[in-house]
């Protein structure tokens, strides 16, 4: 029973078809859906979470947050420009049908990583291996499914699942724990020096600002166009990257 998956495909825009305007969601069975959300969402999600496992510049998805906080930070952010007279790039971007591209093999192992037991992890695997889609529009649903097989194989939790939404966070922060490793962070500091902040990218689920400056150069010598505009391609170059090596596309 588990196996049924029903793909409603709705349009974005009435009256628009087009196949890159099309709103995929899954319909799997409750119980199905509860369990398997469950171990995702409610266990391994929030453990995690409670031991700070997970970046804190994911805001989506996550208990005690939502998207009015990360838009407060960035107006903040800008208002920092403003009242410093110092400059600063940022680049928004937005992931292409995010769920849909997750590659589970390596979400299940970022999940193994983060603590999600064996069974359970085998569990996801082998329900999203399994399962039988069928499409469903308007006038009717198809008599004949389709499915993974070794010569095609589908990836995502699929849209509107309850563990969707915390198989990407888990994707998405192991991502934005690697931005470091090639970006020149936002930082801003006190005029004593003794507090200081720094922060690279700020998202909410697969929107994502990134952040660049050079604070103590523009308060002595003035904003350098050159060196912000380098280092703002840098970080949307190596966001790109990271994205497409975890499955991901970036929306251009």
């Amino acid at each position: 029973r588990w196996r049924t998956i029903v793909t409603c495909v709705l349009e974005k825009t009435p009256g628009n078809p087009r196949l890159d305007k099309l709103r995929i969601i899954h319909l799997l069975e409750a119980d199905a859906n509860r369990l398997i959300g469950t171990q995702w969402n409610r266990r391994l999600a929030r453990h995690a979470d409670l031991h700070n496992a997970l970046s804190d510049e994911q805001w989506g998805n996550r208990p005690g947050r939502s998207a009015l906080d990360a838009a407060t930070l960035k107006v903040c952010t800008y208002h920092l420009f403003h009242l410093t007279q110092t400059g600063g790039g940022t680049f928004d971007n937005d992931a292409t049908a995010c769920y849909d591209r997750i590659v589970m093999s390596l979400a299940i192992l970022r999940g193994r990583q983060l603590g999600l037991p064996s069974p359970a992890a085998s569990l996801l695997a082998d329900f999203l291996a399994k399962a039988q889609y069928y499409v469903k529009t308007q006038w009717a649903t198809s008599t004949q499914p389709y499915s993974s097989d070794p010569q095609y194989h589908l990836h995502g939790p699929g849209q509107g699942t309850i563990f969707g939404p915390p198989v990407w966070l888990l994707v998405s922060t192991l991502i934005l724990d690697l931005v470091p490793k090639q970006a020149q962070p936002l930082s801003f500091q006190t005029p004593n020096g003794d507090s200081q902040i720094q922060r690279y990218m700020d998202g909410f689920v697969d929107d994502t600002t990134g952040w660049t400056n050079n604070f103590l150069h523009s308060l002595s010598q003035g904003t350098s166009l050159h060196r912000t505009i380098t280092q703002l391609k840098a970080i949307s170059q190596w966001w790109e990257e990271l994205l497409t090596t975890t499955g991901g596309k970036l929306e251009l």
